[in-house]
């Protein structure tokens, strides 16, 4: 099955990935792009939701906080993504937690289409020639990514954390050889009694 250009299959009664990947390519013009947008972020922001609110004002009703307040939370939560591109255990965690977050606030798939839509084009019109096709499409498969685990994080509390962080380091070790994946220490266990 193929959902917004992402293929998707049964994997052991839930559903995988199976056709995305953010390259090491994508990563490069992804920091790159977003080392010029970095440092206009705060106005970025705005200028995103004078968008969004402009093409969808039915998505208004969203934001009932300050919406100062939700541009800087946006604006942490773009640089977080962008920081933590190699670290695909912390990237599943925290996009999963922003997708159960974002149920409760009664976001819909369909505004995910919306918000990516015009997340595009505000970073089309912000980086101007520098915002080329490949850049634009690095943006695409990021946002791909990160909606397919925050949607089904928020629909699907069956599949859990280790299986979207497997899926992608499985995406990363294809892209970057085996010594992408952290290694973690393990403190043995000493079961006899002294």
């Amino acid at each position: 099955m193929i959902v917004n250009d992402v293929r998707l299959a049964k994997y052991n009664g839930g559903i995988c990935l199976t056709q995305v990947a953010v390259t090491s390519e994508d990563v490069a013009l992804i920091r790159a792009s977003f080392a010029k947008i970095a440092p206009i972020a705060d106005s970025a922001v705005a200028l995103f939701y004078r968008k969004l609110f402009a093409a969808f004002p039915e998505v208004r009703h969203l934001f009932t906080q300050n919406l100062e307040s939700q541009q800087r939370k946006f604006t942490q939560m773009l640089s977080i993504l962008v920081d933590k591109l190699d670290t695909p255990e912390v990237l599943a965690d925290l996009l999963q937690d922003l997708g159960r977050r974002h149920a409760g606030y009664d976001v819909k798939n369909e505004h995910y289409d919306k918000v990516g839509e015009i997340l595009l084009a505000t970073f089309a019109e912000l980086l101007g020639n520098d915002g080329d096709a490949k850049t634009l499409n690095a943006w695409a498969s990021l946002y791909r990514l990160a909606t397919f685990l925050m949607q089904n994080a928020s629909a699907s509390p069956i599949v859990g954390a280790n299986f979207f962080r497997v899926m992608i380091q499985g995406v990363l070790v294809a892209q970057y050889g085996a010594d992408v994946i952290p290694r973690r220490i393990e403190k043995s266990r000493d079961t006899t009694a002294a």
